[in-house]
């Protein structure tokens, strides 16, 4: 069959020579034409029919190298070609089922390696070709550092995991941590760029750490966790970690609830508002210190229905970690701008109040819209609602931070920069910002009286803000010695304990009307 198309034409001239002899019969002629037409029929089917298995068999070839790549595409990573989490999740079942029957106990450890911030400005800043690259590279040298019997995997865009199979006995994982953390730390050299990226590990070892595959990814993912909280480079799973993260689940569950109960109605409120107050200070005529009343901070608190008072310090920190804060410092604006507008009907209508912004409630896109909402709704004076904001909220990203702030500014609204002295504390970047005043972080007040060289600190940020025309205001004021060297040097407002605590709604209202527009003298044996 395969010398048909040679064949044909040599056929075709028997066929004529035969046809053309005249001592064929009139039928054996018409026979023979039939019998050639019916062959010629046959060979061009057999063609069509060769062709059309030709066509077949070239798409099954193209479906199973179709099936192939997409295989490779849902079990491997594209950027790094390693095997992913579906790898993974078979790998170590089946590892596991292995160990659950061994003659001999073997131990498996789960190691999770994520990149670290500096990949994260990388990726935002740098072409996809060059964190590609970096991904790729990351890879191979995890490979080059693999020991004997262990497997990687790429699960997510910036994390690999590690299993350590038939460990056994345990090997030393905080010196191997630190190996794959030098390994990743060395410089990704580029023709423009040179690159360092590190990376955050956290560990679980079965079946220690967890009975089965769920229980010992969860560990390690909690331990890593961890590590990224404390800001730890390596840290394996302990017991009171699952606790820990158990306990900020049910944080941010509470807070949802009580959130979801105030904006349904006004019933069992669990969040309120107090008011810490700050003093503008002197010296009077005697060289006495005297103060005078000129507003309040609005700190939030928490009253839990089983679990009574909240410390802030444990419940801000989970609420800016998963984004709660947003409509939790949104309350708080409105509110806050409530309070200031009632200080005023009773006539205390040169009182301030002042917010805190968290760092991520600063971010929000829609921050600006909430302040003037908040002070739209409750007839507030913006000249007397001050924003507290920290130096790394604007410092993340410098332009975009100016243009919120002067947004904010030209609602008439007034900007202090909060915790002065911790962050960035260049003075001249300063200049830059719409700001009516700064506070001193209470670090610097807690040294006023000891360290020389902190007091030469605050005279030069005194000097410097009188310079600008800010307000300095310093927090953290325990003592009448403090206040009274304070008042020397001539800063202008003062808040802490020594002159008064975070006080509820009612009672700040109270102290308020009792002593506003009043000064008061202070001397040491008053207090």
């Amino acid at each position: 069959m395969n010398d048909n198309a040679e064949t044909l034409p040599h056929l075709n001239t028997v066929f004529e020579a035969i046809a053309s002899r005249d001592d064929l019969s009139s039928d054996l002629r018409k026979s023979l034409v039939e019998l050639w037409g019916a062959h010629k029929e046959t060979q061009h089917l057999l063609v069509q029919a060769r062709s059309d298995i030709a066509l077949l068999s070239d798409r099954v070839l193209e479906k199973e190298r179709r099936e192939k790549k997409l295989e490779s595409q849902l079990l491997y990573n594209r950027k790094s070609g390693l095997p992913n989490h579906f790898v993974l999740d078979n790998d170590l079942t089946g590892i596991i089922r292995e160990a659950v029957v061994a003659a001999h106990p073997r131990t498996i450890a789960v190691m999770i390696v994520a990149l670290d911030e500096a990949y994260e400005m990388a990726h935002k800043a740098l072409d996809r070709q060059y964190t590609d690259w970096i991904i790729y590279e990351c890879a191979g040298r995890l490979q080059d550092i693999l020991p004997a019997n262990a497997r990687l995997y790429h699960t997510r865009d910036n994390e690999f995991v590690l299993l350590l199979v038939g460990v056994d006995p345990l090997i030393n994982l905080s010196a191997y941590a630190e190996r794959v953390r030098e390994t990743l730390g060395d410089n990704f050299k580029f023709p423009e760029y040179t690159v360092r990226i590190g990376c955050l590990i956290g560990s679980a070892v079965f079946p220690r750490d967890g009975a089965n595959k769920t229980q010992v990814l969860r560990s390690a993912d909690i331990a890593l966790n961890t590590a990224k909280h404390l800001q730890k480079s390596y840290l394996e799973f302990r017991p009171n970690m699952q606790s820990q993260a158990i306990e900020k689940m049910e944080l941010q569950d509470a807070i949802i609830r009580a959130l979801e109960e105030q904006s349904i109605a006004e019933i069992s409120r669990q969040f309120s508002l107090f008011f810490q107050p700050y003093f503008a200070v002197s010296r009077g005529e005697a060289g006495g210190l005297c103060s005078r009343l000129i507003g309040a901070e609005a700190l939030i608190r928490w009253e839990h229905p089983t679990r009574g008072l909240v410390d802030p310090c444990r419940f801000i920190p989970v609420a800016e970690e998963s984004g709660l804060i947003i409509p939790i410092g949104s309350w708080t604006l409105f509110r806050a701008a409530e309070h200031l507008s009632e200080w005023a009907e009773l006539g205390l209508n040169e009182l301030s109040v002042s917010v805190n912004l968290s760092p991520r409630q600063f971010k929000d896109p829609n921050l600006v819209e909430n302040v003037t909402k908040a002070l739209g709704r409750s007839k507030a004076s913006p000249t007397r609602f001050r924003l507290e904001i920290t130096e790394g909220s604007v410092m993340d990203d410098l332009d975009q931070g100016l243009r919120k702030l002067h947004k904010i500014s030209q609602l008439g609204v007034e900007i202090v920069i909060d915790d002065f002295g911790t962050g960035y504390s260049s003075l001249n970047y300063l200049r830059r910002l719409p700001i009516q005043g700064i506070k001193l972080d209470k670090s610097f007040i807690d040294e006023v009286l000891t360290s020389s060289h902190t007091q030469g600190i605050i005279r030069a940020v005194l000097h410097m803000a009188e310079d600008m025309g800010i307000e300095v205001v310093a927090e953290g004021v325990e003592s009448f010695s403090q206040a009274d060297y304070l008042a020397s040097i001539a800063c202008p407002v003062v808040q802490g304990y020594y002159f008064g605590k975070p006080l509820q709604a009612d009672s700040f209202k109270r102290f308020a009307e009792k002593n506003y527009g009043s000064t008061v003298a202070h001397s040491e044996k008053n207090h």
